[in-house]
């Protein structure tokens, strides 16, 4: 962007932009669009991780879209039993008060950057676990960021959205902005793996894997007795930094970036200090106008070294009756809550193999055109939780976890994105994560299981999901006001 663009002129010519749009409307929001360099706007990791308000930041795994929000100008928290309908009134009234005008005269609001961002826990009820690594966390938070840093197709954009009100001179709004442009014409350095090492793994004790066998071999037996198809079994594993380090959270996510390529990386920033963050391989839904997408991700085997054995991988995978089983499960289970609320469904006809960094996974797309009266939160609501993270059938098999599982997931499994300006959205399921605090990290895996599985089988594939996310832990020398909390 060049300096010429923030002369007073430019700014005088906003404030006449801002004026028409807010003309006979009373919007609450006010966002402006400036164009900037297409530098990477991970490089205000460091920032948004200095600050004092929330913070969002996501890369898609297709690397056509990374962005940055810092900052809450409107904010929502989502609990109780009416936390979805208050949530989509919440996202729905945001997107009718809000206007957007371009900072530059010759410059159109493109209205894809996104508008809300957030996520909500695994399950609505609260954890009765007494003690909990998700101290301080809501059971989910949609909000309007301040600030959205985004490089998409090559391209930089930046949005600052400002509360607003008939009263609020329209000079002060473009003054404002005129002033965040001029902060964004000299993006900081990236910190990557400046000062930073990788966190040491922590082996597994006895006591942990024995315990896990306990619940797998229980969770069989309601499944034997028909009380359900599947449960999910999660579990977390603990971390510590070394003496005078913490937990490194831009350069963990650049790792997850560089490590997870075919995954869409998020991480979400709490006012505390602590931030969730994760490389999902599962997209939850994607929706652009009524057209929505989802995939069935269930049937797990490990990556193997050599080309010719991971090829057999990719064949047992193909041919095994347990995975095959466990994966029609969900696919069914996605078809039948999108069905009420889809005009046209269509599934592929066999699943594929999606191939991840540690393992292989079965995979199966499904698309719907949406009922004209059914926006993305709908969706949601009836996606959520799916077979893959939960069971079958859904309501047996979360009462299940909440009586046995023995584990505060928090936001881990849960449903993390944002929708834009046009109704459009992209969420992913909160998966291969781990919640970071100062000198400690909390990293959750989970397995599905079904008739076949064994509780040495279903370990296996919890210790390969949780080196995802335990490689690309990160540390850094701390000061002492960051120590662990």
């Amino acid at each position: 962007m060049a300096s010429a663009s923030i002369e007073s002129s430019t700014t005088e010519r906003l404030e006449s932009r801002i004026a028409r749009a807010t003309r006979g409307r009373s919007p609450a929001l006010v966002r402006v669009e400036i164009a900037v360099s297409a530098w990477d706007p991970w490089r205000y990791l460091e920032r948004a991780c200095g600050g004092r308000g929330p913070w969002f930041a996501w890369s898609s795994r297709d690397g056509n879209q990374t962005f940055i929000a810092m900052g809450a100008v409107a904010h929502h928290e989502a609990s109780g039993a009416e936390g979805w309908a208050l949530s989509n009134r919440f996202c729905s009234d945001i997107r009718e008060q809000s206007v957007a005008v371009g900072f530059e005269a010759h410059q159109t609001p493109s209205g894809t950057l996104p508008l809300v961002v957030g996520g909500l826990r695994f399950s609505t009820q609260e954890s009765s676990e007494a003690r909990t690594p998700w101290a301080g966390w809501s059971s989910g938070a949609l909000w309007v960021p301040e600030l959205v840093l985004m490089e998409r197709g090559g391209e930089g954009v930046a949005c600052l959205t400002q509360a607003w009100s008939e009263a609020q001179e329209v000079g002060d709004l473009a003054d404002s902005a005129r002033e965040r442009a001029r902060e964004l014409e000299r993006p900081p350095e990236s910190g990557w793996l400046r000062h930073a090492s990788r966190a040491p793994r922590r082996p597994s004790s006895e006591y942990e894997e024995r315990v896990w066998s306990e619940r797998v071999a229980t969770a069989l037996k309601a499944i034997d007795e028909g009380t359900m198809d599947k449960v999910v079994l999660a579990r977390a594993a603990r971390f510590s930094a070394g003496a005078g380090e913490i937990f490194d959270v831009p350069n963990t996510l650049r790792a997850l970036r560089r490590d997870q390529p075919d995954c869409d990386v998020f991480a979400v920033g709490h006012p505390d200090g602590s931030v969730f963050l994760g490389a999902s391989p599962e997209p939850l839904l994607e929706t652009r106008g009524r057209r929505a997408q989802t995939v069935a991700l269930a049937g797990t085997v490990g990556r193997a070294g050599a080309s010719e054995e991971d090829e057999a991988r990719v064949a047992q995978l193909l041919s095994s009756e347990k995975n095959g089983r466990e994966h029609a499960l969900v696919v069914d289970a996605i078809v039948e809550a999108l069905e009420p609320l889809s005009d046209t469904l269509e599934t592929a006809e066999s699943a594929k193999v999606r191939t991840l960094t540690q393992v292989h996974h079965l995979e199966t797309p499904i698309a719907a055109t949406l009922a004209s009266n059914v926006g993305p939160v709908d969706v949601l609501e009836g996606l959520h939780p799916t077979p893959a993270t939960c069971g079958w059938p859904k309501e047996a098999a979360s009462a299940w976890i909440e009586r046995h599982e023995g584990l505060d997931r928090g936001w881990y499994a849960g449903p993390v994105g944002w929708l834009n300006d046009a109704g459009d959205s992209r969420f992913c399921v909160a998966l291969r994560s781990a919640l970071l605090r100062g000198d400690e990290a909390h990293a959750f895996s989970g397995a599905g299981l079904v008739t076949g599985s064994t509780p040495e089988g279903e370990w296996r594939e919890t210790e390969m999901k949780l080196q995802a996310i335990s490689q690309s832990l990160m540390t850094r020398p701390g000061l002492e006001n960051e120590g662990g909390a």
